[in-house]
């Protein structure tokens, strides 16, 4: 009879929301490090990569994505890989820090399986001075005015 409320609240608080954006990448294929864990040192080199995304250059707030990645074998099985992300839209920056590991089992001569996991740092910041109110009576331009 307890076990029901119990199992009741552990769907309630399983259900995460995001209301942030998250960064967009044009191409899947070139952000493979930022995206999966279990990547990381599967070119079995040091491998790096640089990006800069611009999005509808010209206007206010549009979004600005830069993207450095570094991951590399550290041994046959184990990888290690880096990643710092810079998103910028209208008044938000987002500045991401990452660490993967991965661990990869042979499945055959060609093929292997790989997992990965990703520990992250997220910095999230609004410059609310970016912001331009429309109207006079809104809650939030008047506590500024204070």
């Amino acid at each position: 009879m307890k076990l029901k409320p119990l199992i009741f609240g552990f769907f309630l608080i399983s259900f995460v929301g995001n209301a942030q954006q998250e960064a967009q990448f044009t191409q899947y294929m070139y952000n493979t490090a930022n995206i999966n864990p279990a990547y990381a040192g599967s070119r079995a080199v040091l491998s790096a990569l640089l990006m800069h995304r611009n999005q509808w250059v010209g206007l206010d707030g549009a979004p600005k994505t830069n993207t450095f990645a570094l991951h590399t074998p550290l041994g046959e099985k184990v990888g290690l890989g880096v990643s710092i992300l810079n998103d910028e839209l209208g008044p938000s920056t987002e500045n991401t820090f990452s660490v993967d590991l991965s661990y990869n089992i042979p499945t055959s001569e060609t093929f292997k399986l790989a997992f990965g996991i990703k520990g992250t740092v997220n910095l999230f910041n609004v410059d609310f001075n970016k912001l331009k109110s429309f109207s006079q009576n809104d809650a939030l331009h008047q506590s500024q005015k204070c």
